[in-house]
């Protein structure tokens, strides 16, 4: 027997968590570059510092914001299906502009 559980939509925390740990495995694997001062801070740490995060995680909160909406499988395909259709196939990218 299957059993079907209806999960809602993910808040904004998990929103930002989701598409933050996506750019992360990107950078891991040099899709997307790491520069200094480009840190993406989790969500506690970015509300912690009280709007004054570094413009990498205030570009991420944006995207977070913008993506209600979407479930959180969505989510996950997001980052990958951006690179691949608006960066035009370069080889890796800057995470500024990969959020800008």
């Amino acid at each position: 027997v299957d059993l079907k559980v209806h999960m809602d939509l993910p808040i904004l925390k998990a929103r930002y968590e989701i598409l933050r740990s996506c750019i992360q495995h990107l950078q891991s694997v040099n899709i997307v570059a790491t520069t200094e001062g480009s840190t993406l801070a989790s969500f506690d740490q970015q509300q912690h510092w009280n709007g004054q995060s570094n413009s990498v995680t205030k570009a991420l909160l944006e995207c977070a914001q913008k993506s209600e909406g979407f479930s959180g499988r969505s989510l996950r395909r997001l980052p990958l299906q951006a690179h691949a259709q608006f960066l035009g196939g370069r080889n890796q990218v800057s995470v500024e502009e990969f959020l800008g």
